[in-house]
């Protein structure tokens, strides 16, 4: 099986991972992965996705057995193609538990062995998660730059309009955090846009809570993140509704609405509790104050 086959066993299942059903994602996964003879790409990519979903709900210590269970794999296997999976997932998880060295690291590795690899998709969702994480830790915001124009010159010339979403989602983090308003906004717009086409919730929330974010009419900023939050709920994305509504919680404070701020601060912090959410945690906690 090559990467693309690899690629296909989630073509049934990206629909109800991102677009609200993560529960059946799972199972379904779940139950494919149960398949003795599941070629080891195709085992990589399920395990991949399920791990993206358990993250997203808050199953956290379920979500990093898949990413043990995928470096194992890679071990195992000794192929590049497993292995950018397996390297992509560990940057991840470990960017989202507050690792960013780590993230980093395995992130790098993701994307040169998706080159070794060869395989055009493998390399741009290695590069779009990589800049992503390198514009977000201020790691090196002019390599990510780089790597978001290459990821979307790489899918800009097939007809996925669902990686097409996520790569402008990364071109447009990457001019926000540059404080580049008129390229950030027609980014969010645009990976907006395609994502409401493909159905992809989890994009089509960060994209409209990034359109917010120079957005100098209050009433405006609040109707985004609300649109937002509303997709994240939708989604069944814990995490996301965490952020969320800690961002509407910041937005009513700036407005002003100092009650409903407080008492959005503390349904988000109950959130962040659970999923063990340290940065987000701090930064929604200082709205309180």
């Amino acid at each position: 099986m090559n990467p693309s086959e690899g690629d296909r066993v989630l073509s049934e299942l990206r629909p109800l991972a991102y677009g609200g059903q993560p529960e059946a994602a799972v199972a379904r996964a779940t139950a494919l992965l149960a398949q003795q003879d599941l070629p080891a790409l195709a085992r990589a990519h399920l395990l991949d996705l399920r791990s993206d979903v358990l993250l997203a709900t808050g199953e956290i210590e379920a979500a990093e057995r898949d990413v043990d269970a995928l470096g194992a794999l890679a071990r195992a296997m000794r192929d590049p193609a497993v292995g950018a999976v397996a390297a992509r997932r560990e940057s991840f998880f470990a960017f989202r538990r507050n690792q960013g060295e780590r993230a980093i690291r395995a992130g790098r590795e993701s994307v040169a062995l998706a080159r070794e690899c060869g395989d055009a998709l493998a390399i741009a969702k290695a590069l779009m998660q990589l800049a992503i994480i390198q514009t977000t830790l201020r790691a090196d915001q002019g390599r990510a730059l780089e790597h978001a124009r290459e990821a979307l010159r790489i899918v800009e010339g097939t007809s996925d309009e669902f990686w097409k979403s996520r790569a402008w989602l990364s071109l447009a983090q990457c001019h926000v955090d540059r404080s580049e308003v008129a390229k950030a906004e027609a980014a969010s717009d645009r990976a907006s846009a395609l994502a409401s086409r493909s159905g992809d919730l989890w994009t089509q929330a960060q994209a409209l809570n990034l359109r917010g974010w120079f957005e100098g009419d209050q009433v405006r900023t609040l109707k985004l993140r609300q649109q937002a939050l509303a997709c994240y709920e939708a989604a069944g994305h814990v995490h996301g509704r965490a952020i969320m509504i800690g961002n509407v919680a910041a937005q009513a404070v700036n407005a002003g609405l100092f009650r409903r701020g407080r008492r959005l601060c503390l349904e988000a912090q109950v959130l962040h509790d659970k999923l063990g959410n340290k940065g987000p945690s701090a930064a929604n906690l200082s709205n309180l104050f």
